[in-house]
C-alpha cells in the first residue's frame, strides 16, 4: 500500500469527522458529537477506522486537521493534541488546513 493514505480530522463543522483519505476521496469516516468526552471519542474512533480499514497508522503519510471557523475552542485544543501526539509518535507529517490559504 503506497503512502498516499491520510487521516483527516475535521472540526470546522457541527460535529467532528474522522475520515481516511486516498488521492482526495473519503474512503471511510466517523462523525462524532461535540460533548465533555471528546478526547475519548476521537481516539476510540480512529482506533476503529483504522481496525475496519486494516491499516497501521505508520503506513498514513500525514495527519490533517480541519478547524476553520470554529467555535468549539476546546474540541481544536483537544483534536490538535491528538493529532500532534499520534504524528510524533507515528513519524507522520502534521497539516493544519485552517493555515493554507
Amino acid at each position: 500500500m503506497s503512502r498516499s493514505l491520510s487521516l483527516l480530522i475535521d472540526v470546522a463543522g457541527a460535529s467532528a469527522v474522522v475520515a481516511l483519505v486516498k488521492d482526495q476521496q473519503v474512503i471511510a469516516q466517523i462523525r462524532l458529537t461535540f460533548d465533555r468526552r471528546l478526547g475519548t471519542s476521537l481516539l476510540t474512533a480512529i482506533d476503529s477506522l483504522m481496525r475496519q480499514e486494516k491499516i497501521a497508522l505508520e503506513k498514513l503519510r500525514k495527519i490533517v486537521v480541519s478547524r476553520s471557523g470554529v467555535e468549539q475552542h476546546m474540541a481544536v485544543r483537544t483534536c490538535l493534541v491528538i493529532a500532534g501526539i499520534l504524528a510524533y509518535a507515528a513519524h507522520l507529517d502534521l497539516e493544519d488546513l485552517s493555515s493554507a490559504s
